[in-house]
């Protein structure tokens, strides 16, 4: 991925750039190390948007690893992904930073209503 933003040309700040701290590296030593490990891979010194894939696993210390690294300027915004209305305050209730983003499943089969509710009343945009 970094190759291909370093051949096309184009600044850096042309592009959003998102992406996960999965299951598997759930935990703060775990997600500390997978977020400098996409930032490698990337080849940037910063990612736009960096989320939770889902709520398992120690998402706390997952948590804490992305506000660490939120505050050094590695990463513009935190958000998680797959995060019920329940998980979400849990999560919106533990942290220093809020969670800018919700990323989940809507569509007009699956329309999230309860968790639309949920993210206007604590000013979090529903990524879908």
């Amino acid at each position: 991925m970094g190759e291909a933003l370093k051949e096309c040309g184009l600044p850096r700040e042309e592009f959003f750039i998102t992406t996960k701290v999965w299951i598997s590296n759930a935990g703060y030593e775990k997600a500390k190390v997978s977020i400098e490990a996409s930032l490698k891979a990337l080849q940037t010194e910063y990612i736009d948007l960096l989320l939770i894939h889902q709520p398992f696993g120690d998402y706390y210390g997952t948590y804490r690893a992305m506000e660490e690294a939120y505050k050094a300027g590695k990463i513009r915004a935190i958000g998680v992904s797959n995060f019920g209305p329940d998980r979400y305050i849990d999560i919106e209730k533990f942290s220093e930073i809020k969670p800018a983003v919700n990323q989940i499943e809507t569509h007009v089969f699956q329309q999230q209503r309860v968790a639309k509710e949920y993210m206007k009343k604590y000013g979090c945009q529903i990524e879908s």
